[in-house]
């Protein structure tokens, strides 16, 4: 472990650093040799946890920690800055894969994050991130882009479980976002045009969600009965709505053989390898 606690700007040493922000929220940032001695040709890649490492302990701070740790072998060769933050339950009320729109952001308080990171690392680009989530991380990533395109470079949406769907329907399940400045069309058009991959592995085919039915809607008949179902459906649906109201389409898939819902190299691999490709 590297550095520990919120001591304002600097302090990052090279390896893993936990940190924590002004309100308690624990992170953690991978600083790769290269990016101490020149920052300004590192890049910022945020990783976020699945839906297990929500909880207010130890195991959920783990949790939190092994999305920054699986990404060290890459971050060394690529001169990458990890940042993975931890979405706890009780800050984020159990809601962080959607956004948290009615209470704290989980959203708002990542782009905090990120700007702290570049206070500590100075020179270090901030502006857009690479931005990966794996699970419910993946529901989170998806969200984000749609809400902050300008945020991000490119993005890994990781087997979500289900999906915000191009229908004006109510949101976290559709884009009508009730109390918001955000416009549905909008933020359809934010995801279509945005560089992302979705990666699902070849034998992910569980139910993928804890709820069958939202606002009404049954997620099985919806977007599909298993989250590599759900991934092609989703794709597909958003394609769609791209051709039909003329818009950029930069949305692509990709199943992984012999994966089911697991967070592994060969994900890893791939993630890398689109991400840091330009």
């Amino acid at each position: 472990m590297g550095n520990r606690g919120d001591k304002g700007p600097g302090g990052l040493t090279p390896g893993l650093n936990e940190l924590s922000s002004y309100d308690g929220q624990s992170y953690y940032v991978y600083v790769p040799v290269q990016a101490v001695s020149e920052p300004t040709t590192a890049r910022v890649l945020v990783s976020v946890h699945g839906y297990s490492g929500r909880r207010n302990n130890a195991k959920g701070r783990a949790k939190a920690r092994s999305f920054a740790e699986c990404w060290i072998p890459f971050a060394d060769k690529k001169a990458l800055v990890v940042l993975a933050p931890h979405f706890d339950e009780q800050r984020f009320s159990n809601n962080y894969q959607r956004l948290n729109l009615r209470g704290l952001r989980a959203d708002i308080r990542l782009k905090e994050l990120v700007e702290a990171l570049g206070n500590r690392l100075a020179g270090l680009p901030t502006e857009r991130v690479l931005l990966f989530g794996f699970s419910g991380g993946g529901q989170f990533v998806h969200r984000f882009v749609a809400f902050h395109p300008d945020a991000v470079h490119r993005a890994v949406v990781g087997a979500p479980g289900w999906y915000m769907w191009p229908e004006k329907l109510p949101y976290p399940l559709g884009v009508s976002v009730k109390n918001s400045h955000s416009n549905g069309l909008n933020l359809l058009k934010a995801l279509c045009a945005a560089n992302i991959l979705v990666l699902v592995g070849k034998k992910d085919d569980s139910q993928g969600a804890f709820r069958t039915k939202i606002h009404g809607h049954d997620l099985s008949k919806m977007q599909g009965k298993g989250r590599k179902e759900r991934a092609l459906n989703w794709v597909g649906a958003m394609k769609k709505w791209a051709e039909d109201n003329g818009c950029a389409f930069h949305i692509s898939f990709t199943s992984v053989p012999n994966v089911a819902h697991s967070l592994n190299s060969k994900i890893l691999e791939l993630a890398s390898g689109y991400l840091c490709n330009s």
